[in-house]
């Protein structure tokens, strides 16, 4: 059963993408002053437990290359399609990922 809601899911997932695109931000700008590769860990741990709540939230599960959903949306550069039982389902957008997350755990549901 998914125990969030599609607003607060996309809130979520908004939440998210903000913070990967201010630690990206300050990693370029310390980058550029010290010259020298720069990765920022700030909150990481942090982001770590939130995506795996969120992912306990929408009942993800890992596939069989051992990567969940979330992880491969946020950080796989690939077209954002699934295919199950040879259907593509888009999952462009958060919402639609949420439909997607619905989706399965409504074929769960009626096993």
């Amino acid at each position: 059963m998914i125990k969030i809601s599609k607003e607060d899911f996309v809130s979520a997932i908004d939440a998210i993408e903000k913070y990967f695109k201010e630690i990206d931000e300050f990693s370029t700008s310390m980058e550029r002053y010290s010259g020298a590769g720069y990765y920022c860990t700030i909150g990481e741990n942090l982001m770590n437990n939130y995506m795996t709540l969120l992912e306990n939230l929408v009942n993800d599960v890992e596939d069989e290359m051992g990567q969940f959903t979330l992880e491969w949306w946020f950080f796989e550069d690939v077209e954002k399609t699934i295919y199950v039982d040879e259907q593509e389902i888009d999952v462009s957008t958060p919402e639609l990922l949420y439909n997607y997350f619905v989706l399965m755990d409504n074929r769960e549901e009626n096993k």
